[in-house]
């Protein structure tokens, strides 16, 4: 038999066999495409990749794990495909055992079924650095298969990261266990999450009882009404809570039940998108007692403030009464004797009295100044002052002790000092005189004492020199405290009460300037004051009053005077008399207030201090009696503190005079609302005399002869009675001005000599 084959069939089988061929070669180049893709998203991958068979043999890597290998120095061309890995991790030794007894059991475990996945963290040391690597394996089947595939990872700035998290939580967690102050966290429930030792210890629980429990339990919250009501406001979602943030007072209840206070404040904290707060907690027992402490010790000082400042004023009126009789009798004496051929001794004795009882008024004054000083009360009051015409003042009126010492005592003021200048005169003129006053003080005869004033730009630098005890340097700060002086015999020998240099540096201090001394014991001290001053350009000298005795007023006025004080009574009517005045008296308020609805009064003086019926009330009863509330009423007062002052000015009180009445400051007040009498003798102004009439001369001898027996050191009073004379003579064609210029010139520069030689001859040259 005999095989036959078709060519038609042959072909057909021909072409079908191509045509598979060309399917297989399309599938195998898709299958090879396919592969190539998936190699290059593996590659792609930054983790190393390596796929084991079912024996562990490396199949597959990828080409991260190729650089890897070239870095860790692995010189197999394959990188490894083909080994078996498993045999690797079971049979390490050495350093590289330390994690392969894990990996081998972890890769076993899920090639059998043991567990789906394996994941290890381990580092390894690559160049000298430690890497560190995470392994994750997980099993997967194909075509019946199953395999392993291994990722290996490269996590060490996440170990870093993780070890500097550890570290911070460590520290933080040390800080917060070592701080002093409590601290706790709340949720936005107000409970309890965290409680430090610190708080442990101020509320004694530990920290599991406390955890979860509400913060109402140990701390009594402002503002709320119920827990949940105060701790709801903390959760709006619009705006803040106004407690956040803010350090409050509040109470803390301990285990034993005991309360005690607490410094509380919150911190708004959001964790995991959950809103929380952190408390700061102190417990602030001690502050609260020394406060307490303090506030009593403050409540004691002001009591004794006030102790003192009663105790002040009492004194101040006891002593004051007495002394403004002395003052005032002595006045009148002297005012009297003017006239009088009296011996010079006797009016001597007068002068001593008085000057005696003005340094007795001084101590009191320094004494109440320091006192008001010290509480804040003396205000600075500026005002146009002629500087050079102050210091002439200053010089005469303590150049007179200097006499008595014979001390030689000069002034000297720079070529830049400005004639007029804008300042606390009052003030200045205590810091001088102070300064000056205990400069002749404490210089012993045949020494000198300079007063100096020199411009500095806008400052003026006064310094006083002298030859005096001098003091120590290490005393140089301490006697400008008060009751302070160089040593205990001061007060003794020099007399004084070591307030003076208080009360002037406080008074420097006030108006801006500086104060200090350079002082040698034994040689002498040199004082330095500093004071800012405002220029002021006119240069316009003030217009002098006339001398005081020269008033008199129209007997028509009546006046009352309400004062319980006989002698002040009888000091007042005298003083009164001698200016052409009857002064009626009321020994008692009720009385004094009969009187003024009998008299209807021009002008009352009224005491502050008086029994059953003081001052105050006689003077609210007077001014609701019809007609008047506008009557000037004067209060005569022991009490010169400024605060009574303003109480009475307030109260209705006109004007107010304190003891011992200051005999110009009441004949200011007597002419501001009297009328002075009409003077038939004086000569109107139009009229052009060319010579004096005689009575008018005999009038100047009278007032001459009263002029020759002023002492140059009272130069105020030689001063008025320069002017009063002035007055007289200026209407007139007479040589007596240029004389009184003269004399002027002579008493400024304290040259007594020529002083009494221009006195006689004026004497002379007016003689009837």
């Amino acid at each position: 038999m005999s095989l036959q084959l078709d060519p038609v069939n042959i072909s057909q089988r021909i072409r079908e066999l191509e045509e598979q061929l060309r399917h297989q070669r399309i599938a195998e180049q898709e299958l090879r495409q396919s592969a190539e893709f998936l190699q290059a998203v593996i590659d792609g991958l930054q983790h190393e990749v390596v796929v084991l068979d079912h024996q562990g043999t490396v199949l597959f890597v990828n080409a991260e794990w190729i650089r890897m290998a070239q870095i860790n120095g692995m010189m197999d061309p394959n990188y490894g495909v083909g080994t078996n890995y498993l045999r690797i991790c079971h049979e390490a030794r050495g350093k590289d055992s330390t994690e392969a007894p894990s990996v081998y059991k972890g890769l076993r475990s899920v090639l059998d079924r043991q567990t789906d996945r394996f994941y290890l963290e381990y580092p390894c040391e690559m160049d000298h650095v430690v890497h560190w690597f995470a392994l994750k394996a997980s099993r997967f089947e194909w075509d019946g298969h199953h395999y392993l595939l291994l990722v290996h990872e490269d996590v060490t700035e996440r170990k870093q990261a993780e070890t500097e998290l550890k570290l911070s939580q460590t520290r933080l967690a040390s800080i917060v266990n070592t701080a002093v102050e409590g601290i706790l966290v709340i949720d936005d429930q107000g409970k309890i999450d965290a409680f430090n030792p610190a708080a442990e210890r101020l509320f004694g629980y530990p920290q599991e009882e406390v955890i979860g429990q509400h913060i109402e339990e140990f701390i009594s919250l402002p503002e709320q009404a119920t827990p949940d009501q105060y701790w709801a406001s903390f959760i709006q979602q619009t705006g803040r809570h106004e407690s956040v943030g803010q350090e409050r007072e509040v109470m803390g209840r301990r285990k034993d039940g005991t309360t005690f206070p607490l410094s509380f404040s919150i911190s708004e904290m959001r964790l995991g998108g959950k809103r929380g707060f952190t408390g700061l907690l102190r417990d602030i027992t001690e502050p609260k007692q020394r406060e307490q402490e303090l506030r009593m010790a403050q409540q004691q000082a002001e009591a004794a403030n006030q102790a003192k400042t009663r105790f002040l004023a009492n004194m101040s009126h006891e002593i004051r009464t007495p002394l403004n009789a002395i003052v005032g009798f002595s006045q009148i004496l002297l005012n009297r004797v003017q006239d009088l051929d009296v011996p010079r001794e006797f009016r001597q004795y007068l002068e001593d009295v008085q000057l005696s009882s003005q340094h007795l008024s001084e101590l009191i004054n320094n004494i109440l100044d320091l006192s008001k000083i010290e509480a804040g009360k003396t205000p600075v009051v500026e005002e146009d002052v002629y500087l050079h015409l102050l210091l002439k003042n200053i010089f005469h009126i303590n150049n007179a002790q200097a006499l008595q010492k014979n001390l030689k005592f000069s002034y000297r003021i720079g070529p830049q000092v400005p004639e007029r200048i804008r300042i606390d005169r009052s003030k200045l003129n205590q810091i001088l005189m102070n300064l000056v006053g205990n400069a002749v003080k404490f210089t012993s005869e045949s020494k000198s004492v300079i007063l100096e004033a020199v411009r500095e730009g806008d400052t003026i630098l006064f310094r006083v020199i002298d030859q005096g005890i001098g003091i120590s340097q290490d005393r140089w700060e301490q006697i400008f405290q008060a009751f302070e002086q160089v040593d205990d015999t001061i007060t003794r020998h020099f007399g004084g009460t070591g307030l003076g240099l208080a009360i002037t540096r406080n008074l420097v201090l006030m108006m801006g300037g500086s104060i200090w001394v350079d002082s040698q014991l034994g040689v002498g001290s040199t004082f330095f004051v500093k004071l800012p001053f405002v220029e002021v350009k006119s240069q316009a000298m003030p217009n002098r009053k006339s001398h005081a005795a020269s008033y008199r007023f129209s007997p028509d006025h009546v006046i009352l005077m309400i004062e319980d004080d006989r002698k002040s009574r009888e000091m007042m009517q005298a003083l009164c008399e001698d200016m052409g005045l009857t002064l009626h008296l009321a020994e008692n308020g009720s009385r004094g207030v009969s009187k003024a609805l009998e008299l209807q009064p021009d002008l009352i003086f009224v005491d502050m201090h008086m029994p059953a019926m003081d001052g105050l009330e006689v003077t609210k009863t007077i001014r609701h009696l019809p007609g008047f509330k506008k009557l000037p009423i004067v209060a005569l007062s022991a009490d010169a503190f400024t605060e009574k002052q303003q109480a009475a000015l307030e109260l209705g009180i006109t004007e107010y005079l304190t003891k011992p009445l200051e005999y110009k400051k009441f004949l200011t007040i007597l002419k501001k609302y009297l009328r002075q009498a009409p003077s038939t003798e004086t000569v109107p102004s139009a009229v052009v005399v060319p010579q004096m009439p005689d009575s008018l001369r005999s009038k100047l001898h009278q007032a001459l002869r009263v002029f020759t027996k002023l002492p140059i050191y009272q130069g105020e009073k030689v001063l008025e009675q320069i002017e009063s004379i002035r007055e007289l003579c200026e209407p007139f064609d007479t040589p007596y001005l240029s004389i009184l210029q003269q004399l002027e010139t002579a008493l400024f520069h304290g040259d007594v000599e020529r002083f009494e030689q221009l006195i006689n001859d004026m004497t002379i040259s007016a003689s009837p």
